[in-house]
């Protein structure tokens, strides 16, 4: 008979190096069988937009050849995790079966249910983290209870950081393959309905898998780090690290990234001081969106903040619209979206200022703009794309004050003050000058004549008054407050 085997499921941990499920199935001396599920009906985050599915395509072939250098092949299944890994499990005599662990709540649920079954098959089930610095349970206050504010949070998680920044497990050195492989579903009909378009122009920005993320590390400590604090807000400039979406599909670890900004910084006190790098701040952000999540699943869907459940949103359809394909009217918020549009991806600053700009603005509800970012954005991780919305919108723990609302014509002269960007992206007014570029409807008839512009016909005019939507926006949200709070008394 042949002999049993052991069954590893790569989820979004595509990558061998510091991979604690992979280290684990090589332990046990047993063939392998590596495993990729493409589940598409159980995810609370339908991540099955073109920039998503093309990176997906392009990891999972990379870590195929990967594999294929060990004599070993990607088993790729399309369907449901438990009947998927049910079926091989049967097939194949597994005894075990290794896989890193997710935390959003669906994939819990899947973890759970495949737990389950296996033990009650006699089939030993291991998961580890190869996916955050720290588990949502691990960093709790004194009493037990989750942290609700990051700064307190953040603080707690750096007094044990070095307990979880150990050197990273290595690249396997040998591996056990079975006699026999399972069939795997043709990487060529994975969601196959790419543009080609998108994709030619993706891969002329992008280099997925995990070599290009460990290069793209190394890239970015040895230039870009020393002037990240202040070049990452720009949009003109490609200050950001752009690790995130090699983050996402698991191509890196933190734990890799902590690493390499240690070794490329100076002890202080014998000690390494992260609170003086920004980047680990916002790698912290990134833990503490999954604390958030993994400790109160149901801000999913809902605010955390419920102050503001009242605001009496607006359902006008034009506007949103005109928000998704960077038809607004000011040229910031369009170049924003057009980029995303096309790359799958744009800076937090960015991030935050189309953001503001759809829910404080236009009074849209932030659920609508987390959906179309879930649908575009090639690094949308639940957790960290729910916070963002949150936060800006004053839903979330840490969050913006109601009544501050990004000024986008202000915001646009702080991040591209030359209006290079808007004139990468916004074609239509590239032809006026930085000073007048930032708000193409006050400029002067003349230098729009001279410019062959047409405000209202080759460009849109603005779909709202900034002072008056800031007005109506200040309005509901006080609005929203007294409500709660007559609604509460004594509650």
């Amino acid at each position: 008979m042949p002999p049993s085997t052991t069954i590893l499921w790569f989820r979004s941990d595509l990558r061998l190096e510091d991979n604690l499920a992979l280290g684990a199935a090589l332990a046990t001396r047993k063939p392998i069988l590596p495993v990729f599920i493409w589940d598409t009906e159980g995810q609370d985050i339908k991540s099955t937009g073109p920039h998503y599915c093309w990176w997906l395509k392009e990891s999972l072939s990379i870590l195929s050849n990967s594999l294929n250098r060990y004599g070993s092949k990607l088993i790729i299944r399309q369907g449901s995790p438990l009947s998927t890994l049910s079926n091989i499990a049967t097939e194949y005599d597994a005894r075990h079966l290794f896989f890193n662990r997710r935390y959003e709540p669906s994939e819990i649920r899947i973890q759970r249910d495949i737990t389950d079954k296996f033990n009650q098959a006699g089939i030993d089930v291991k998961s580890f983290n190869s996916t955050l610095l720290f588990e949502p349970h691990e960093i709790l206050k004194p009493n037990g209870e989750p942290y609700e504010r990051f700064s307190s949070f953040w603080n707690q998680a750096l007094s044990k950081i070095n307990e979880t920044c150990h050197s990273s497990v290595k690249n396997p050195s040998s591996w056990t393959n079975p006699e026999n492989w399972p069939d795997s579903f043709p990487l060529s009909l994975l969601h196959p309905k790419i543009n080609v378009t998108t994709s030619e122009y993706l891969g002329k920005m992008w280099a997925p898998g995990e070599t290009s993320a460990t290069r793209s590390l190394q890239s970015f400590l040895q230039g870009k780090l020393q002037r990240y604090e202040v070049d990452r807000d720009r949009s003109d400039l490609c200050g950001t690290s752009q690790l995130s979406p090699h983050l996402h599909f698991g191509e890196i670890s933190p734990r890799q990234i902590i690493n390499g900004v240690m070794s490329k910084s100076p002890i202080e006190n014998g000690q390494f001081n992260m609170l003086n790098h920004k980047l680990c701040t916002e790698l912290g952000w990134r833990e503490f969106a999954y604390h958030i999540l993994g400790n109160f699943p149901q801000t999913n869907k809902s605010g955390f903040n419920r102050k503001f459940d009242y605001v009496p949103w607006s359902d006008n359809i034009h506007s949103l619209t005109a928000w998704q394909t960077g038809q607004t009217g000011f040229p910031i918020i369009d170049a924003g979206m057009r980029n995303l549009a096309s790359t799958g991806w744009i800076n937090n600053r960015m991030r935050m200022i189309l953001s503001s700009f759809l829910v404080k603005n236009l009074l849209i509800p932030w659920q609508n703009g987390a959906s179309w970012f879930e649908k575009t954005l090639i690094d949308a991780d639940l957790a960290s794309n729910t916070m963002g919305w949150q936060w800006i919108s004053g839903f979330g723990t840490d969050s913006v004050p109601y009544f501050r609302i990004f000024n986008p014509v202000i915001q646009s002269k702080k991040t591209d003050p030359y209006g290079v960007y808007i004139k990468r992206w916004v074609p239509e007014v590239s032809k006026l000058s930085y000073t007048n570029i930032h708000e193409p409807s006050m400029v002067e008839d003349g230098i729009l004549r001279k410019a062959n512009i047409r405000i209202g016909v080759d460009y849109p005019l603005p779909i709202i008054d900034y002072k008056v939507s800031r007005r109506r926006s200040l309005d509901a949200y006080k609005h929203s407050t007294e409500l709660y709070a007559s609604n509460n008394v004594g509650s």
